[in-house]
């Protein structure tokens, strides 16, 4: 009976998951060139992730999400795992990210994030 009801409880929770499909960004490049541009859309366009980013953000059609701690690790472990790297010195190119959480004052708590 416990195992049935945390099979439930888990999927209630899976299923009330929201998914983003976006650009992901290296944060504090984003916050940084935004503040000085006062242009989200260039901000964006100029703070693509690296490899070396520690702190993510997720532009989904216009809108900026911060990705929490976890999920900064998530989306961390998921770059250095790309097989198609940037070379060092080379600029990267935008990276595509489907990420599946919840979301709450514009900061997502990411259950998966996978890059496309």
């Amino acid at each position: 009976m416990k195992k049935i009801l945390t099979g439930l409880a888990l999927t209630a929770a899976f299923a009330f998951a929201e998914n983003w499909n976006g650009t992901l960004l290296d944060q504090t490049c984003f916050d940084q060139q935004n503040a000085a541009l006062k242009d989200s859309g260039k901000a964006a366009d100029a703070c693509a992730a690296t490899n070396t980013t520690s702190a993510f953000a997720l532009e989904v059609g216009g809108k900026v999400y911060k990705l929490d701690a976890a999920s900064n690790d998530k989306a961390s472990t998921a770059l250095k795992g790309r097989a198609d790297r940037t070379a060092p010195g080379e600029k990267p190119g935008k990276i595509m990210a489907k990420v599946s959480g919840s979301e709450s004052a514009g900061t997502i708590k990411a259950d998966t994030v996978e890059l496309q």
